[in-house]
């Protein structure tokens, strides 16, 4: 099986850090790049086949026009906000609404990237988790 290529886009170096060392530890990922600044993705993914892109947003509920136009440019990418302010990850993703999650363990949230489920083209599907 191929490894998914993660992206981790966070501005919070704890969370960057963190996630770094929990994927570091998986055989089905692997950690591409590092991005401390979410508007250097556009550059990055144009040069880049992803899988993921991982980042964080300060208020989650704000509306993200720089995901959006990602979204677009690069359809085959599935985004995950991890909010810093909730307990919740909004999965983002082309033809998709999006999908929040709420109350996930480290363990749920692995098993949603490994499946890949959010990414397919029902995101209501039973057996995400």
């Amino acid at each position: 099986m191929a490894k998914s290529k993660i992206v981790l886009a966070n501005q919070s170096k704890l969370l960057r850090d963190m996630l770094s060392r929990v994927f570091a530890k998986l055989e089905d990922f692997i950690i591409v790049q590092e991005i401390e600044n979410p508007s250097l993705l556009a550059d990055f993914l144009d040069q880049t086949d992803i899988d993921w892109v991982l980042f964080s947003s300060m208020h989650h509920r704000a509306k993200r026009e720089w995901i959006d136009d990602l979204i677009r440019t690069h359809p085959s990418v599935c985004f995950a906000d991890i909010a810093l302010d909730m307990s919740e990850v909004t999965f983002t993703l082309m033809n998709n609404p999006d999908t929040e999650v709420n109350d996930l363990s480290l363990e749920e949230f692995i098993a949603i990237l490994e499946s890949g489920c959010l990414c397919q083209s029902n995101p209501q599907d039973p057996q995400v988790l």
